[in-house]
C-alpha cells in the first residue's frame, strides 16, 4: 500500500519515492501510464475534493513527467502520468513535486467548506448531502428544513468572522469506538470499514471527521464570498461560494 503522506502533511510539496507499479490501460494511448509509489503526497480524487496534479522526475536520466489525474483503486493511489512504457520501470528512484499553487487554493477552499459547514450545524442543524470543491468557486448540499437566502449570507458573513479569528487545525486519530458520531456532519456518516478516524479539529469552533487537507489556521483561508443559493428539494438547499 502506498505511504499516503497528505494525511499528515498538507504541506508537503516535494519528496522522494519508488515506482511500486505500472500499467497502461488505455492501450490507443500510449503515452499515458498508471502507476503506483511506494509513497505519494498527491491527492487522489476523493470526498469531493479535486485530485491533485504535478510532476514526476526520474532520478535516474532527469526525465519529467505530468502527473494529469490521481486517484483511489481498490485501495490504492493510482497517478496518470503522461509517458509510455518505455520511460519508467518498476524500482525506479523518483523525484515528486506538487502543483502547489493548485493544491493550495484547494486547501484553503476545503477549510472554508468546513468552517461554513460548522456554521451551518450550529445554527440550524445541518447536516451536509453533497459538496463540490473547485478551484475557482465551491459549493455545499446540506439539509434544512427552511429555505432561506438571505440566512445562507448571514452564514457566510458569520463564516468570515470565524475564518478571520485565527484559530488553528489540528490533525490527528481516534477509534472508531470513541463516539466520532457527534462530530459527523456529512448526513451520510462514516464508511463501514473505517475503525482509525482522523479528525480535523479547527480549534476553538469545530470537528468533523475528514480525509482532506487544510491550511494550518483559518486565517489562510481569506474570505468567502456568497454567490448564489438554490432549492433543491424538500429538506435540501444548496449554497455556491468563492474565495477572494
Amino acid at each position: 500500500m502506498t505511504e499516503t503522506l497528505y494525511l499528515d502533511d498538507s504541506y508537503l510539496k516535494e519528496w522522494n519515492a519508488k515506482v511500486v507499479s505500472i500499467k497502461n490501460n488505455d492501450k490507443e494511448n500510449k503515452n499515458t501510464l498508471f502507476i503506483t509509489l511506494d509513497k505519494s503526497a498527491f491527492y487522489p480524487n476523493s470526498g469531493g475534493q479535486p485530485h491533485d496534479e504535478g510532476v514526476i522526475t526520474k532520478k535516474s536520466d532527469g526525465k519529467e513527467f505530468n502527473v494529469v489525474f490521481v486517484g483511489k483503486f481498490s485501495g490504492e493511489i493510482s497517478h496518470e502520468v503522461d509517458c509510455n512504457l518505455s520511460d519508467l520501470n518498476e524500482g525506479d528512484e523518483v523525484t515528486c513535486k506538487l502543483n502547489w499553487d493548485r493544491r493550495y487554493k484547494l486547501m484553503r477552499m476545503h477549510t472554508a467548506c468546513h468552517i461554513l459547514a460548522g456554521v451551518l450545524h450550529k445554527e440550524c442543524k445541518a447536516m451536509i448531502t453533497g459538496n463540490q470543491l473547485n478551484i475557482e468557486r465551491s459549493r455545499i448540499d446540506f439539509s434544512v428544513e427552511e429555505y432561506n437566502p438571505e440566512m445562507l449570507a448571514n452564514y457566510i458573513a458569520e463564516s468570515n468572522k470565524i475564518a478571520a479569528e485565527g484559530h488553528e487545525n489540528k490533525v490527528y486519530y481516534v477509534d472508531k469506538n470513541e463516539d466520532v458520531d457527534k462530530f459527523l456532519r456529512l448526513a451520510k456518516g462514516l464508511p463501514e470499514n473505517i475503525t482509525n478516524v482522523r479528525i480535523v479539529e479547527i480549534v476553538g469552533f469545530d470537528i468533523q471527521p475528514d480525509g482532506g487537507t487544510h491550511v494550518a489556521n483559518t486565517k489562510e483561508v481569506g474570505k468567502l464570498k456568497f454567490l448564489k443559493s438554490k432549492n433543491q428539494g424538500k429538506n435540501n438547499r444548496r449554497v455556491y461560494f468563492e474565495l477572494e
